[in-house]
């Protein structure tokens, strides 16, 4: 006769599955992270006048193969505007000519406005007035006293903006982003716990979608360092207006942010 087949409690079988869960969420815990903001409220003054040099990113002045491979990929750029006569964006949009109308309609510029705009606040003595922009600081709801909120960038309010002008117009540029241009691997080894991987929440890092066209960067993510280097400025702050976006306060036990 066959024998039954071996079964097990239900308590058997949840205290084993919850034993199961807690060895995965202490693995994933294990690699997670997240980075204390650097910097400070006098890092980057939160309001009033302020216009600044240096805006654009900089790529990791660390990082030599990262160096190298952008030196690299400008004197490729450089060499087919030399042979063919135009500029790499005009080469683009002669390429790609529906991709060069959807640019129009979403930012309202061309590619080569966009290059010649760059180009500009490239030049030693570039600014940018940052005025029109605010740093304000919520209140969270249900963390321990002490704690502050997240800082959060907003349009400044102004006599204008009081008499119902707006702060920004549609495709108005607002600002370069700032800060220092790295490999995720290398931005990982450098500002995470060993063996993190940064994964849980960061609001200083702004992933790139883009990925550098050489062979050794093909395959790298990058991210912007946006605390890093004397370009940063008040956008470091745009990633999340929310006061808790962890939801810290419920899993203290308090009532946790609304909505």
């Amino acid at each position: 006769s066959s024998r039954p087949p071996l079964s097990v409690t239900y308590w058997d079988f949840a205290a084993r599955q919850v034993a199961a869960w807690r060895a995965q969420g202490e693995a994933a815990l294990a690699c997670s992270s997240t980075r204390a903001a650097s910097g400070g409220a006098g890092a980057v003054p939160w309001s009033g006048e302020l216009v600044a040099r240096s805006v654009l990113p900089v790529l990791d002045p660390d990082d030599e193969e990262l160096l190298g491979s952008y030196h690299r990929l400008g004197s490729v750029v450089e060499d087919d505007q030399r042979r063919l006569g135009i500029s790499s964006a005009e080469e683009a949009a002669a390429s790609d000519p529906e991709g060069e109308q959807r640019l129009v309609e979403e930012t309202g510029k061309t590619m080569r406005e966009w290059e010649d705009l760059v180009v500009t606040l490239r030049d030693a003595d570039a600014e940018w007035d940052w005025s029109r922009l605010q740093v304000q600081q919520a209140t969270p709801a249900g963390l321990p006293a002490g704690v502050d909120g997240i800082p959060a960038t907003f349009a400044a309010v102004t006599r204008a903006t009081r008499k119902g002008h707006p702060a920004f117009f549609e495709l108005e540029v607002i600002g370069p982003l700032g800060g220092v241009l790295r490999r995720r691997s290398r931005y990982e080894r450098l500002l995470g716990p060993p063996g993190s991987r940064l994964a849980l929440h960061d609001p200083n890092a702004y992933p790139l979608r883009l990925r550098a066209q050489t062979p050794e960067l093909r395959l790298e993510a990058l991210v912007l360092d946006l605390a890093a280097g004397e370009g940063a400025n008040r956008l470091r702050y745009l990633a999340d207006a929310r006061g808790d976006p962890l939801g810290l306060a419920s899993l203290l036990g308090g009532p946790g942010p609304a909505g």
